[in-house]
């Protein structure tokens, strides 16, 4: 008899499944991202930005999405596929970059792994706000653009000053 996987192994799954875009078109056509309980359960998943599960995730950006998801508009406009293709092709276009090296001073013995990330993902959500940016631009003043730009920079800066964790597509 085979083992089921674990209540964690599909959690993780499932968050990283958020990355794929041709399913949260699905999830946002079929009305699941207007459930109240499916909320709940988005809202719950935010444990993963935690760097002890983070590290486990092949596709960090689905924490982006996640971010994203909870903006209503958002939620609303990424069943079309103008910003489902819109959000696909910038990932895309992120993997085909070369890794940023976080560069670390001279004088610096040690540097620790987590913050050359947190590092990393605010360039990457810089990027990523400045995609959206465009794209609030080029929809004649449609709100898509500010909404997901609002939903995520909350999570830039935690209550004292740090910078939080924040991956992105």
């Amino acid at each position: 008899m085979e083992d089921l996987p674990t209540r964690w192994e599909i959690e993780l799954e499932f968050v990283q499944s958020l990355a794929n875009m041709q399913y949260l078109t699905y999830l946002a056509q079929t009305g699941n991202l207007e459930d109240p309980n499916f909320l709940r359960y988005l809202e719950y998943l935010d444990y993963w930005r935690d760097p002890k599960y983070a590290k486990h995730l092949v596709y960090p950006n689905c924490l982006h999405i996640l971010s994203l998801l909870k903006s209503p508009k958002f939620r609303k406009d990424i069943a079309t596929t103008e910003l489902s293709t819109m959000v696909y092709n910038d990932m895309v276009e992120r993997w085909k970059e070369p890794l940023k090296t976080a560069t670390t001073p001279k004088n610096v013995q040690n540097t620790d792994a987590a913050t050359i990330e947190a590092g990393q993902s605010q360039l990457d959500q810089e990027k990523t706000n400045q995609t959206l940016d465009s794209v609030n631009t080029e929809s004649d003043g449609d709100a898509v653009g500010k909404a997901a730009i609002g939903a995520t920079s909350a999570e830039k800066q935690t209550s004292d000053g740090d910078t939080a964790m924040s991956t992105n597509a």
